[in-house]
């Protein structure tokens, strides 16, 4: 059985948290201010260290989408079409002793498509060929 004290640890090694700052109930991306990329990272490395199979995880309902996104104003990321679910010490706790992501999402719609991140990368190629040919006419 794994215990709380492990979970402390493991979070405090991984991201430099003070032990005074984490509880059980500590919500990790609120409280604890561990997000974006630091977020995912921790959730990888934690499925990696007690062995949490993943496969129901849900990364929308628990971190937001990172980088520069110039269309989120038009085309919400996925986070931004649910109501975010609090990571706890305590969760992580009862999903590694069970060895399974438990989380019961409730039914939500989430786009096929990432229109946002179609259209963002379209305007950094147009932005790279450009440049290109401004390059060009002034070799």
């Amino acid at each position: 059985m794994i215990t709380i004290d492990e979970i402390f640890k493991f979070i405090e090694s991984e991201c430099g948290v003070g032990k005074e700052k984490i509880a059980s109930n500590a919500d990790i991306f609120d409280d604890l201010g561990i997000a974006g990329d630091d977020f995912s990272e921790l959730i990888e490395n934690y499925a990696t260290s007690f062995n949490v199979n993943m496969d129901d995880y849900l990364w929308y309902f628990h971190n937001t989408d990172e980088g520069v996104n110039i269309w989120r104003f038009i085309f919400k990321p996925p986070n931004k079409n649910v109501s975010r679910i609090a990571i706890t010490p305590q969760l992580l706790l009862d999903c590694a002793n069970t060895r399974k992501w438990n989380i019961d999402y409730p039914q939500h719609d989430i786009p096929k498509n990432r229109n946002d991140l179609i259209y963002s990368n379209l305007l950094w190629v147009m932005i790279l060929v450009l440049l290109f040919l401004l390059a060009k006419t002034f070799n």
